[in-house]
């Protein structure tokens, strides 16, 4: 069963063509030494945004989409 996972496609400043809901199959099981934490709220901060809007992407290596968090939800 896929779950929802707001989804960032690039750098720029327009918010809905950067970050966008897609979906992803829900993780398996963990295994040994491995933890499945379930994320109910997070939060941007000002490093975050100058992220997405590629201030610092001189020094990131991210590969897109890059998969910002994943929920449950009653619509998925």
């Amino acid at each position: 069963m896929p779950c929802s996972s707001y989804c960032w496609f690039g750098f720029g400043t327009c918010w809905s063509v950067i970050l966008q809901v897609g979906k992803l199959p829900l993780p398996g099981s963990p295994g040994p030494h491995q933890l499945l934490v379930k994320v109910h709220y997070a939060s941007l901060n000002p490093a975050d945004y100058q992220q997405r809007k590629g201030e610092t992407k001189h020094l990131l290596k991210y590969k897109f989409p890059k998969v910002l968090q994943s929920f449950d939800s009653p619509a998925s």
